[in-house]
């Protein structure tokens, strides 16, 4: 549903078995609901559909994972990073389905591997030119998500840079008009 075109679909080609540990046997027995901390504003990984409905790339592999497993997932919409970060910490989530590990989180949660990744995009105004290289950027304000993972990475690696932060990718792309 995701891929437009299906010569490229996967989804339900692949299937690689998998074994749970027992201690991971014995979490699963006393915890069949699963607090989800989601989104609902970064379409197509997750979002709220016409229905109402937590709905997304993220929220389909949650659901394929909790029917194989047997987890009833709930998904607790919020609207900051900072907000399932401290509730993740607090014990009111239980998984963050699609964040970015960095190392100021790596120290209070625990990550698999990413199961989906996305190129990033530089968008520019048509008076402003073409951005040739990183190197270019130097001085320029450059917009970037709160929510992006790596934004603070990317702030102490390129001090050059002056990163504007907006709260969601809209937000970055309205600065621009």
């Amino acid at each position: 549903r995701w891929v437009r075109d299906p010569a490229l679909r996967v989804q339900g080609k692949v299937r690689r078995a998998f074994t749970l540990s027992k201690a991971e046997n014995d979490w699963l027995s006393y915890h069949k609901q699963v607090r989800l901390g989601v989104f609902l504003n970064l379409p197509p990984l997750e979002f709220k559909n016409p229905k109402g409905e937590y709905d997304g790339i993220s929220a389909e592999y949650a659901r394929r994972i909790g029917a194989i497993v047997g987890l009833d997932l709930q998904p607790i919409p919020k609207d900051s990073v900072e907000e399932l970060h401290r509730l993740i910490a607090e014990g009111r989530l239980d998984v963050i389905p699609l964040l970015a590990e960095n190392p100021r989180r790596a120290k209070d949660m625990l990550f698999t591997r990413p199961y989906v990744s996305f190129p990033l995009s530089l968008v520019t105004r048509e008076q402003s030119g073409f951005a040739t290289s990183i190197a270019s950027l130097s001085g320029r304000k450059v917009g970037i998500s709160r929510r992006f993972g790596n934004a603070e990475q990317l702030k102490e690696k390129l001090p050059n840079i002056h990163f504007v932060e907006t709260e969601t990718l809209d937000a970055g792309m309205r600065s621009l008009a």
